[in-house]
């Protein structure tokens, strides 16, 4: 299985600047890397790694909209490198217990018709 599926959040992060430094095609994989609840996270730390890596810098705006990465900066600019993995992991954590807790209401609603959905 892929790193950016199953990798924490630094591996994904890696693999994600690797692919947007060299100006790869975009996969399945590489979308993964933003789909694990933690998006905006991955970006900040792009947008961290653009400013030491020029290569990066340059091909950044062809993956992500400059928007998005303003808003990362906005929202997580100001944590230290260690407080945006926690955040990350948090968030993830967070996001997913959430998502679990829709699923478990509509299959009450889909078990029971007479319930109303939520």
């Amino acid at each position: 299985m892929s790193t950016s599926t199953t990798g924490s959040f630094e591996s994904r992060v890696d693999f994600a600047a690797r692919v947007i430094a060299s100006g790869r095609e975009t996969t399945r994989n590489f979308s993964n890397c933003f789909e694990m609840n933690d998006g905006e996270h991955v970006v900040e730390a792009l947008r961290r790694r653009a400013q030491r890596n020029p290569r990066l810098a340059q091909a950044l705006p062809r993956y992500i909209r400059q928007e998005s990465v303003e808003a990362a900066e906005a929202t997580l600019g100001h944590l230290t490198r260690e407080q945006l993995i926690a955040n990350a992991r948090e968030t993830r954590e967070r996001r997913s217990a959430a998502f679990a807790e829709q699923i478990k209401a509509r299959r009450a609603v889909s078990a029971d018709p007479s319930t109303p959905e939520p």
